[in-house]
């Protein structure tokens, strides 16, 4: 088993122990898997990386802090995630014999990659601007169409198709309009997801007849 499995599988074993926390924070009772969206940005990750011409600083630390990014959501507490996360990492990659250098290299990558408007400024970091771009990219074009339905439905255990395509023209549409991406290939999937996104609600909207 390599590195990355093992710490795949502890941040796994961390939130799933911790699942009834989630569970109970989330009003809406959508049935959000923490972990999956893990282990989803972490192969957004893999991807930019195998795809964009770009060097990256240190592969190594980019990978372990996309896992470990928001494993502070398995503590119940006011602090922010990102904070939670970096303390859990440190703990883990301390017991693991990780050098000093590298954990502060990790834990600067987890505790900037929700400061989003990081991605606007030019000095930024290539590898928290991947980390940051594979964060966004998931829950966006398909996916963030089920989840704006999901959440419809939470709300609105009632709602209709009408309200189902508001909903998704408020928010997915909305969130999609402006290409935040940096580097050339995640601007590229961006853009696929948002002709997506439009696609699907103009679809809907002769549909519905409106």
């Amino acid at each position: 088993m390599n590195e990355y499995q093992k710490c795949l599988d502890y941040v796994k074993s961390k939130l799933e122990s911790a699942k009834q926390i989630e569970i109970n924070a989330n009003k809406l009772k959508v049935n959000y898997r923490r972990f999956e969206h893990i282990r989803r940005v972490y192969g957004w990750v893999c991807r930019l990386i195998n795809e964009e011409d770009v060097k990256v600083n240190n592969e190594r630390a980019l990978k372990i802090a996309t896992i470990f990014h928001d494993v502070g959501y398995s503590i119940d507490s006011d602090e922010h995630h990102a904070l939670l996360s970096a303390r859990i990492t440190k703990g883990y990659l301390t017991n693991n014999n990780y050098d000093k250098e590298f954990i502060d290299e990790v834990n600067y990558l987890i505790l900037n990659h929700s400061n989003k408007h990081l991605l606007y400024e030019k000095d930024t970091n290539i590898d928290l601007i991947l980390l940051m771009e594979a964060d966004l990219l998931d829950d966006t074009g398909a996916l963030g169409i089920i989840l704006d339905i999901m959440v419809e439905h939470a709300k609105n255990p009632n709602c209709d198709f009408k309200d189902c395509y508001k909903h998704i023209y408020d928010y997915s549409v909305r969130i999609m309009k402006d290409n935040p991406m940096v580097t050339k290939i995640a601007s590229m999937y961006w853009e696929k997801k948002k002709n997506l996104v439009n696609d699907f609600v103009n679809h809907l909207k002769v549909d519905l007849d409106m």
